[in-house]
């Protein structure tokens, strides 16, 4: 892969399209369902309720909020929207609220790329020829597209990554997309007589146009707003992280940077103390000692680019399902072995036997325990540092690879 075209993960980003049928399965679905839903809850209204409906609750200005409207403000555009950004926030995230590892990118920027370019393509085609209804059609499957790959970008970066913005950005899209939809049921209703009905009888027709006389906003800017609000969000957020991603370069190396799994590690690592008393940092990428899994990022990115991560950390977490038992036993070259070990020396196992036998018992029925004795190296008498990126590590520990970088430390 190329330091400045990152093509392979270009592919990636263009392979993971194939996982996101839900984007388009999912809006047709929720067009159909969110119908059936405004349908079934002004129809009710009005039918348990018919006084509170047509009453006048609420004056602004010289518009009047009926008691449906009321009703529609909630049961129409809040919750929707809050189920919608539940469910949207489920499919790129596991079970442990973190990002799930096909989204793992060493350059996050390729995840907008996509949906960006269509977008960009219908705008261009939009000034060229004018807004047809295939090209709108289109520029709003690519608006919330966009805006789903600015989430998952944003969780993926270090600079800017608030989880509960993310969650906003969906909330409005969703709001959003509910009113576009109110608005085009009242064209649906001129168009097809038995549509007409349900929305008359649903009382769709009577919030859409207080909606509108309180927005001062026409049908035609509101199709548009439908469009433009998911990429204005995903715009604007990406022009802000770009700064945010400037900012922390600017202030490296960072002096106790932290990190979620799957999200990159800071592009700088905190400056640790040698032995010597020197300050030392870690390399910007670390060419041995690499665990398997781990993920290099380009040293010639731009923003938020630059981050090598290691996926030690994130592993231990999602594959922590349970209290993970063993029988191994551990030795250093300075301890006595064991009497009762017998020591197999074509495979390298050392096997004991951990039976009493002056015990008559059950468990000398059941023979032998076989556990495995692992001899790690010499227990160090000092702190020592990790080479890679500084990392203090204590005298008691044993470990042969760093707990942060994955550097082999022998």
């Amino acid at each position: 892969m190329s330091d400045w075209v990152p093509v392979e993960e270009f592919r990636r980003s263009l392979s993971l399209l194939a996982t996101e049928w839900w984007v388009l399965v999912g809006g047709l679905a929720g067009y159909l369902f969110y119908g059936a839903w405004v349908v079934l809850t002004g129809t009710a209204v009005g039918r348990i309720v018919p006084g509170f409906a047509d009453a006048t609750v609420l004056t602004v200005g010289n518009a009047a909020v009926t008691g449906l409207s009321a009703v529609a403000v909630v049961a129409w555009l809040l919750v929707p929207a809050a189920v919608a950004a539940w469910l949207t926030n489920g499919w790129f995230r596991n079970r442990h609220g973190n990002l799930v590892k096909r989204y793992r990118l060493n350059h996050p920027s390729v995840l907008v790329a996509p949906p960006g370019v269509v977008l960009l393509g219908c705008l261009l085609v939009s000034l060229a020829i004018g807004s047809t209804l295939a090209v709108t059609a289109v520029a709003l499957v690519a608006s919330v597209h966009l805006l789903v790959r600015t989430v998952v970008y944003g969780y993926r970066v270090y600079s800017l990554s608030v989880p509960p913005l993310f969650t906003l950005f969906l909330y409005v899209t969703g709001v959003t997309l509910a009113a576009g939809w109110l608005v085009q049921a009242t064209f649906l209703g001129s168009v097809s007589p038995s549509v007409g009905r349900l929305v008359t009888a649903a009382g769709v027709e009577q919030v859409v146009e207080t909606g509108l006389e309180l927005t001062g906003v026409g049908p035609s800017a509101a199709f548009a707003a439908v469009v433009a609000v998911p990429a204005f969000l995903s715009t604007a957020y990406l022009l802000a992280q770009q700064v945010a991603g400037a900012t922390v370069r600017s202030n490296a190396p960072l002096a106790e940077p932290s990190r979620r799994p799957g999200q990159r590690f800071p592009i700088m690592p905190p400056v640790a103390r040698t032995e010597g008393g020197r300050d030392r940092a870690r390399p910007e990428s670390t060419s041995d000692g690499v665990i398997e899994g781990e993920a290099l990022s380009d040293e010639n990115g731009g923003g938020d680019e630059n981050v090598a991560e290691s996926e030690t950390a994130e592993t231990a977490v999602e594959d922590e399902d349970g209290d993970q038992s063993s029988n191994t036993r551990v030795f250093t070259p300075d301890e006595a072995v064991p009497e009762d070990m017998e020591t197999n020396v074509g495979s390298g196992v050392t096997t004991f036997d951990d039976t009493d036998d002056s015990s008559d018992t059950e468990a000398d029925d059941d023979g032998w325990l076989d556990d495995t004795a692992v001899f790690s190296p010499e227990r160090r008498d000092a702190s020592e540092a990790c080479p890679a990126c500084g990392r203090e590590i204590p005298p008691e520990t044993t470990a042969t690879f760093c707990p942060d970088c994955g550097e082999r430390l022998d």
